[in-house]
């Protein structure tokens, strides 16, 4: 890490499956109730970090990397791009950054061991890490 960055890794549980995380209403695209709820759950997850770590929200300042290590809840098939938007909305909404498009590069990959096996976690988690410039 560079003296002129910062970087904050908050873990995340498993958020809701795209198809679960969005719903059609009226011809409108809405956060379905499962993503409200991982929403608020992400919310009090950074509450928390900002009250008990003193964790300094981004604002506006531009995040060069967010990385997402992903931890699934068991090794069925799945499509990583799937975890991204959702993440990245719920994480705005709670306000760790103002904006997403402060983001200027995302990287998202499974949890391997040093063998190369993915690595599961009962419910699954997400290990995001936020590198910004100051």
């Amino acid at each position: 890490m560079k003296l002129s960055e910062r970087t904050v890794t908050i873990e995340l549980p498993w958020p809701p499956t795209a198809n679960r995380y969005w719903r059609i209403v009226n011809n409108r695209v809405v956060t379905s109730r499962d993503g409200r709820q991982y929403q608020r759950d992400v919310a009090d997850i950074i509450w928390q970090q900002l009250i008990q770590c003193k964790l300094k929200t981004f604002g506006k300042d531009k995040i060069t990397l967010l990385k997402i290590e992903a931890y699934p809840p068991d090794s069925r098939r799945r499509d990583i791009d799937n975890l991204i938007k959702p993440t990245i909305d719920a994480l705005k909404l709670a306000g760790l950054f103002d904006d997403d498009s402060q983001i200027q590069a995302i990287a998202a990959a499974w949890a391997r061991d040093k063998d190369g096996n993915l690595i599961c976690k009962p419910g699954g988690m997400l290990v995001i890490s936020c590198i910004a410039e100051l």
